[in-house]
């Protein structure tokens, strides 16, 4: 699973889900996919290229071409809030691929991409297993990704407006009024002070190699 993404209008070439079946490693297969993820990327204009390994092994295949550890994924999971002071309304709007695309992506980063989690929560081919709601929220675009009848919800955030303990509140507000008992999130280190006080966990590290144009 190879696209195009961006980061705060940083255009990026994603690396996801690139595997090779066990009986065919070490025959130099995974070196000639990411070159022909370099070349397309290189066409595209892009600045780098990005990926999230789940394992060591494939940590250190992207460390062997010259990746490197450019921030780290964390987890939480918060209990919601009836704290309806922080409840911001805003104009309902549908997540589209220019928001995806023109839009910081904060919450939600289990992939780092958000092209990848906006096919994921928008376009879902597990249609019969989990429901995504677009909630109203003032300060951004806010979405709630859910297994049916469950009550945890995975909050996908996008936005250029400042982030802040408050945002965190009014998003846990949000959930509670929507019927949820906790949120989950994923957020990259610079989001790391918002969340003192919860459990947070962290899940894997985000990697990165420039091209030069």
């Amino acid at each position: 699973m190879l696209f195009e993404t961006y980061d705060n209008s940083k255009k990026i070439f994603y690396l996801g889900l690139m595997q090779v079946d066990c009986d065919l490693r070490s025959r130099g297969i995974g070196k000639l996919m990411l070159d022909d993820g370099e070349k397309y990327a290189r066409i595209i204009g892009a600045s780098c290229l990005r990926t999230i390994p789940d394992d060591e092994r494939s940590h250190n295949f992207y460390r062997k071409y010259g990746f490197d550890e450019t921030d780290a994924i964390y987890y939480g999971s918060c209990p919601t809030s009836e704290d309806s002071a922080a409840v911001r309304y805003g104009t309902f709007d549908a997540v589209t691929l220019e928001i995806a695309n023109t839009h910081e992506f904060i919450f939600g980063l289990c992939q780092s991409s958000g092209r990848h989690m906006y096919e994921v929560a928008n376009h879902n081919p597990e249609l019969g297993e989990y429901i995504t709601e677009t909630v109203n929220f003032s300060d951004g675009y806010l979405q709630f990704r859910h297994r049916i009848d469950s009550k945890i919800a995975l909050a996908i955030y996008w936005s250029n407006e400042e982030t802040t303990a408050e945002t965190i509140s009014a998003i846990l507000a949000h959930g509670r009024a929507e019927g949820f008992d906790e949120m989950e999130f994923y957020f990259k280190s610079k989001y790391l002070n918002l969340f003192a006080g919860y459990n947070i966990t962290r899940e894997t590290t985000e990697l990165e190699r420039e091209i030069i144009l």
